[in-house]
């Protein structure tokens, strides 16, 4: 008879054999997306009805934000990742399972700052290995040995990518291929942000000290694209919404806007001028911070709408869905709070 340890963990060996035959089986198809084998309650692979998201069930009666969490901890170096059934929030050393009117959850990870989440597991770095560790419960499962540890770990449903830097000080993005690092376009420079969106990375690369440029490649490899090299700070993040990024420039004279760029970077336009907005996320719409609080913009242009003003504090980190936003803040003394705000409250 087999242990009633193998039945708690075959959900996540079976997770963590998906993910790696995805490279054995088709590494070069772009297009090929692997469905998670463990289902997750909401996903297309759960054959019962998914759950309402949390705010069919909670709502903001008085229209302010509710308050998911406060720690004592840093507010920097943290993300948000917002499922169906709760809201996840990764710190340098935990996450935490957010949902309102119930008392956060928290996994215990040695995960640092370079984690991300997939729709099932949080996967992250850890003494020599990429680690699956799944969201609803359970021990981490390793993945695949990876010696040098990942600046950015990034990824799309299942599917994901890293950046790391050698000890050449050489920049190189990675996917696995056959259950080892395959490295699918190694940097001239070095590579500061990166996101994942469709089955492209999408990347900021220094260009000597004072200029910069996009680039992407496919995930499976392929010859890269990049912008027109440009002078200036670049930017701090890009922010991935369904068939854009998003993200935020500015310099020392009149330039301060937010633009978008496609995934292959072919076309690019200015959302909005004369804007602060750093940090941003996006989904049908973009939320940015600054001094003054978080506000709304459309991605089609026009003025920014304060979705509510910030008192005291710095928001760090923002989250965005068709139904939230959420958002950390930076409340002094080494602590943090997590704030959500049902968008059905902003004034229209």
């Amino acid at each position: 008879m087999l242990p009633a340890t193998f039945f708690s963990r075959l959900p996540l060996l079976l997770l963590s054999l998906g993910l790696v035959s995805d490279c054995k089986s088709n590494c070069g198809d772009a297009g090929h997306r692997p469905a998670p084998i463990a289902a997750v309650p909401g996903s297309p692979t759960s054959p019962k009805k998914p759950p309402p998201t949390t705010a069919a069930v909670w709502r903001n009666k008085d229209g302010s934000p509710t308050t998911l969490v406060t720690l004592d901890k840093p507010a920097y170096h943290t993300k948000l990742n917002l499922a169906a059934d709760a809201i996840y929030l990764l710190t340098l050393d935990a996450a935490f399972r957010l949902v309102p009117g119930q008392a956060p959850q928290e996994i215990k990870l040695d995960h640092g700052d370079s984690a991300a989440t997939t729709p099932s597991a949080i996967i992250y770095w850890s003494k020599g290995f990429l680690w699956l560790a799944p969201k609803q419960g359970g021990a981490p499962g390793r993945v695949a040995s990876v010696k040098d540890q990942p600046l950015f770990i990034v990824a799309v449903d299942e599917r994901f990518a890293w950046v790391s830097v050698d000890a050449q000080g050489q920049y190189a993005i990675f996917n696995l291929r056959q259950g080892e690092p395959h490295a699918v376009y190694r940097a001239s420079g070095a590579v500061v942000a990166a996101t994942m969106v469709e089955d492209r990375v999408v990347f900021i690369e220094r260009v000597g000290e004072e200029s910069w440029r996009l680039g992407s490649v496919a995930r499976s490899g392929g010859s890269p694209s990049f912008t027109v090299t440009r002078k200036g700070r670049y930017p701090a993040m890009l922010a991935a919404a369904a068939s854009e990024v998003y993200y935020y420039c500015y310099d020392d004279k009149d330039l301060s806007e937010v633009r978008a760029v496609s995934p292959d970077l072919r076309t690019e336009r200015v959302v909005a001028n004369n804007v602060i907005c750093s940090p941003l996320a996006a989904a049908d719409r973009v939320f940015c911070a600054h001094v003054e609080g978080l506000f709304e913009l459309s991605p089609t242009g026009g003025p920014s709408k304060l979705v509510y003003p910030n008192i005291a504090s710095a928001i760090t980190a923002i989250g965005v869905d068709q139904d939230r936003v959420v958002w950390v803040r930076d409340v002094g003394h080494e602590k943090l709070d997590v704030k959500l705000f049902f968008r059905n409250a902003i004034p229209q």
